[in-house]
């Protein structure tokens, strides 16, 4: 395969990426299951869904389906690995630790997990809103006006890329956004935006949403865009509808061109 000698200097490099999705914790189970055809959403008994709080009603009700393709381990987090005290972690976002983990992934995937003081890195993020973790987070603090105020900053969704910028020493701009279902292609975009116009030497990019509880099932309603039967089949005559995954993705950018000649000579 032969590349262009010459660069203009609008030359991006993906150099590193992580991710967690439903039955793929790494980005080589992702592709593994991609390869494999496998299908990552899970189907639960009547026993587990009762055992999580599913009302016996609920789950005799014809129109709930009992599926849902869940990431597994959002709770096992290092807090003290990334400067965090137990009490903290207790109040921080499920989606924010998840988050953590997998941009440290990206960052070592990439190569510079532990030199990312020699460079201006940027956070570009997006993540869904999850009402009632928030709430339930502030009605266990208490009426503790520093407390309630520390504890919104650990559960806001808009502040998860702030978080992390600062857990990992990067001092590069710092962005939260939201824009539905493009969420993480739009961070991946104002990422590469960012990089091109020097504002930062290398880039974290992406978005995560998480649907609590996680082993629950949906009630599927005519005219909605839900599956009917748990299986999501794309361009498929027997397409239902679709499934709300949940699921994260890192990918770290590099804009130098000693970066992007790397990239390009180890594809040779």
């Amino acid at each position: 395969m032969e590349y262009a000698s010459e660069m203009n200097g609008m030359e991006i490099a993906i150099i590193g990426m992580a991710v967690r999705f439903p039955q793929s914790r790494t980005l080589h189970e992702f592709w593994h299951n991609i390869v494999q055809g496998k299908e990552c959403v899970t189907f639960f008994s009547e026993e587990e869904l009762l055992a999580e709080g599913v009302e016996q009603s609920t789950l005799d009700n014809p129109a709930y389906v009992r599926a849902k393709p869940y990431i597994e381990g959002i709770c096992d987090f290092d807090a003290a690995f990334f400067g965090y005290s137990h009490k903290e972690a207790q109040t921080l976002d499920p989606k924010s630790r998840v988050l953590h983990e997998v941009a440290y992934h990206a960052l070592e995937d990439a190569g510079y997990a532990q030199r990312t003081s020699d460079l201006i890195t940027g956070v570009f993020v997006g993540a869904s809103e999850d009402v009632d973790w928030l709430r339930r987070s502030l009605s266990q603090i208490g009426g503790d006006a520093l407390n309630r105020f520390e504890s919104g900053i650990y559960g806001h969704k808009d502040l998860l890329a702030h978080l992390i910028a600062y857990s990992l020493n990067l001092n590069g701009p710092v962005y939260s956004l939201y824009t539905s279902c493009s969420t993480s292609l739009s961070a991946t975009h104002i990422a590469c935006r960012s990089l091109l116009f020097g504002e930062c030497d290398l880039a974290l990019a992406g978005g995560i949403t998480i649907d609590l509880p996680q082993k629950s099932g949906y009630f599927c309603q005519q005219g909605m865009i839900h599956s009917t039967d748990g299986h999501c089949r794309p361009f498929d005559s027997q397409a239902s509808g679709t499934l709300l995954a949940m699921a994260r993705v890192w990918l770290c950018f590099g804009v130098w061109k000693m970066l992007w000649q790397r990239a390009i000579a180890s594809m040779r």
